[in-house]
């Protein structure tokens, strides 16, 4: 079959006056955020949190002194829907406290493995990353947050957002020098974490903390000296959203994935199966090597960071294992490690009655919504 052939200048000129050398242009920098879930849209655990610990996912939330709630909120309107921002970040300072230990936080830590691979020069100076994100707050103020490199020697580079007006979305950008000291390793630890902080109290701040350049990390000199105005607040919140973190000097617009992206990413990390509306979710064959143990491997949707550490939801009347003549028992499940790893985990029960050498189906009972297995190999 012969081959039509076209000359360079006349393709040259097709791509720059056509669509797809409009097209390739927009492509030009997809899969940039170094950062996952940074529009909120995952929350596979669902609901709200008082307690320091993973809520939305890939984010920690801690907070101390008083009390505070972290939930996902949603916009229906205005400057951040209008660039597809649907969902955000909620920290909600329900009883205000301004004592020296208190503190309000959201953070997220990189895998290692993840920002040496990213092609960021860390160790130039004149080699840029940039962190953007949009910021919201109840209460008129400035707040501060940092890039820690958790590696050894530990640093951070400290910001601040500026004053912010109230009730109004402001896009906060900061371009981000590389750091001849510094050092990232390679491997599945965390290699950097990115903070914002609606509030720090005394123990973690010093009025000569200097923004914008990298310096040793010191527990107690995190940030500048905060003004406490949100913090004595009841009630007052703080909001992000579209957080990014990409190599070069330019904040790019935001790079949205599509749920089921954002979710497979974010499960390497955290996992949950469970039973939703009451139904007989069947989580795994569970094999008998004795008459009173079974043995249940759980293959997990997509390789996680490490060994996942394993935790339910519900009690033993929540799940089942038809064949077993005294029912079965979720509190005394153990996790096998010797014979579990990133790509699975292996449960045990040794509570069960049982036939030898037979396999059995481990489910939820079908009774209620409570049954669900949880995996975490968090940062």
């Amino acid at each position: 079959m012969a081959l039509n052939t076209v000359s360079s200048d006349r393709l040259s000129t097709n791509v720059k006056t056509s669509n797809l050398g409009t097209e390739l242009i927009k492509k030009v920098g997809q899969d940039k955020n170094i950062l996952h879930n940074g529009s909120f849209i995952v929350h596979q655990r669902g609901g709200t949190t008082t307690s320091p610990g993973f809520l939305l996912d890939r984010w920690y939330s801690a907070m101390n002194g008083g009390t505070a709630t972290f939930s996902q909120g949603t916009e229906t309107s205005g400057t951040v829907y209008e660039k597809g921002l649907v969902n955000y970040c909620r920290i909600t300072n329900t009883a205000n406290s301004t004592v020296s230990s208190a503190y309000r936080y959201l953070r997220q830590a990189i895998e290692a493995q993840n920002l040496l691979k990213s092609g960021w020069n860390y160790k130039s100076a004149s080699a840029k990353i940039t962190l953007s994100f949009y910021v919201r707050s109840s209460v008129a103020q400035n707040f501060y947050g940092y890039l820690r490199l958790s590696d050894s020697p530990d640093s951070r580079y400290t910001f601040e957002t500026g004053s912010l007006t109230a009730d109004t979305w402001t896009k906060v950008t900061k371009v981000i020098p590389g750091y001849a000291s510094g050092n990232i390793d390679n491997d599945n630890g965390s290699g950097m974490e990115v903070l914002i902080a609606p509030f720090w109290g005394t123990d973690g701040t010093d009025s000569g903390v200097t923004l914008n350049t990298w310096a040793a990390f010191n527990g107690g000199q995190r940030f500048p000296d905060y003004a406490t105005t949100w913090a004595g607040t009841n009630g007052a919140t703080f909001d992000v959203t579209g957080v990014q973190l990409e190599v070069g000097s330019v904040a790019t617009d935001f790079e949205h994935r599509s749920f089921g992206e954002e979710l497979l990413r974010c499960q390497r990390y955290f996992q949950i199966f469970s039973a939703p509306n009451g139904e007989f979710t069947r989580f795994g064959l569970a094999a008998s090597l004795a008459s009173n143990s079974v043995r249940i491997p759980i293959p997990h949707i997509t390789e996680m960071r490490s060994k996942a550490s394993f935790s339910y939801i519900g009690g033993n009347t929540d799940y089942q294992l038809p064949g077993s003549s005294n029912g079965f028992n979720i509190s005394q499940v153990i996790y096998e490690s010797n014979t579990s790893s990133a790509r699975s985990t292996c449960l045990q029960n040794g509570y069960v009655s049982v036939t030898t050498y037979n396999c059995y189906q481990f489910s939820a009972n079908g009774q209620s919504n409570n049954a669900a297995l949880l995996f975490s190999a968090e940062l």
